[in-house]
């Protein structure tokens, strides 16, 4: 198997994680609720590196804020390792 399609099985692979962590939680919470009406979220949209948080409580916006540092030092690793390198054109002629 070919470098690019690891990388699209990797790639398919996490968006599938993802996407089962949020179900998760939804359905975790939920749960956790029940019928009091006090549900509380947060949430982290990454926009490049730079994050955008949200939630509805001061905890929710801690644990938003902890996950957004985690992704943004990730973001930072991932693209400082791939700046010294330089990926081939294959060019058919």
């Amino acid at each position: 198997m070919s470098n690019e399609g690891r990388l699209i099985a990797v790639g398919a692979i996490l968006s599938v994680i993802g996407l089962l962590t949020i179900v998760t939680g939804l359905v975790a919470n939920s749960l956790i609720a029940g019928n009091s009406g006090s549900a509380s979220f947060g949430g982290v949209i990454m926009v490049g590196p730079i994050p955008l948080i949200f939630g509805t409580d001061r905890t929710a916006l801690l644990i938003a804020v902890v996950g957004a540092v985690i992704l943004m030092v990730a973001a930072f690793a991932i693209i400082y390792m791939g700046a010294g390198k330089r990926v081939a054109v294959h060019q058919e002629t």
